[in-house]
């Protein structure tokens, strides 16, 4: 781990370090075949990160991002989204504000719950497969933040396929983590107030049935060590539903350092559909599923049912 910069002298004044200066980082080597690999710089790296691009794999990675610690602490969720929020305010205000109104308007209409579907479908199908179908399903929601999916994907797995389930969060932040677990509680189920990995490592393996990685391995700094425990977790029917930004999207195209995938310095990895696959493929995974709408590249987001090779 090494520290970002040093302090900067002017006129033989030290000035204050800034915020990016402060934070710890990794210089870390291709995070889905984790070894170094020769790499450009991106067009849309910013100035205080290094962005780069694999010339072998066509990866995308932020190379020198914050340490875990930094992430948690200067860039926690409930932070830095509002952050990101105000940003675009001020530099598209009448963008912003038409893609709020727009979120809204989805919200309202029960849209954006793909993920819920997703889940209680994959549960459905999983339990063909067991013996005992009157013995309750586990879903581990990865970051599960305020708790919402965790706890719609158990109601809607209930009251759709009488499915009982037993939903487990795993979040780092102090106050979403005691949110979610209001949620849970109602279905059997809690929350592990842990970074993602040390949360799963507790987990038995071959115990769960469905992991929900809801936007949150763009965050992941060890997304191939994440996604093997994640194997080890799953019972040999289970499955993976899997959203994150879609790099290959026209609109990252279109707008470039503006597009709204792009979030420095929280989003550390950025897929295709290919490099994705990558990445499964050495963790001993595969896409069960992962289809032209699931990819389709006028959409900012792509989404895949992941299970065992």
């Amino acid at each position: 781990m090494s520290q970002v910069n040093v302090q900067a002298v002017s006129q033989g004044d030290q000035e204050q370090p800034s915020q990016v200066e402060k934070l710890e980082s990794y210089s870390r080597v291709n995070p889905i075949l984790e070894h170094e690999t020769n790499t450009i710089k991106s067009p849309y790296s910013p100035a205080e990160w290094d962005l780069v691009e694999c010339l072998d794999t066509g990866f995308v990675f932020l190379k020198n991002p914050p340490s875990y610690e930094s992430l948690q602490e200067e860039y926690a969720w409930e932070k830095s989204v509002e952050s990101y929020r105000q940003k675009s305010l001020e530099l598209e205000p009448v963008r912003a504000k038409l893609s709020s109104f727009f979120k809204k308007i989805r919200s309202s209409m029960h849209r954006g719950q793909k993920v819920v579907h997703e889940a209680s479908q994959l549960l459905h199908d999983i339990q063909r497969y067991r013996a005992d179908k009157s013995a309750p399903m586990t879903v581990i929601d990865v970051g599960c933040g305020e708790g919402l999916h965790g706890s719609m994907i158990a109601y809607q797995a209930l009251y759709q396929h009488g499915i009982n389930v037993k939903p487990i969060g795993i979040e780092v932040s102090n106050f979403l983590a005691a949110a979610s677990n209001k949620k849970f509680k109602p279905y059997g189920g809690h929350v592990i107030h842990k970074p993602a990995l040390e949360g799963l490592v507790e987990l038995e393996d071959n115990s769960v049935d469905v992991i929900v990685l809801m936007s949150f391995l763009e965050h992941e700094i060890q997304p191939a060590e994440l996604l093997r425990v994640c194997r080890q977790k799953l019972t040999d029917e289970g499955g993976i539903v899997l959203k994150v930004p879609n790099y290959n999207s026209w609109n990252r195209v279109i707008r470039k350092e503006k597009w709204c995938g792009f979030r420095f310095p929280d989003h550390v990895n950025y897929f295709s559909p290919r490099t994705l696959k990558v990445l499964l493929h050495k963790c001993g995974l595969r896409a069960a599923r992962m289809n032209f709408l699931d990819t389709v590249p006028t959409n900012d987001n792509m989404w895949a049912i992941i299970k065992k090779k």
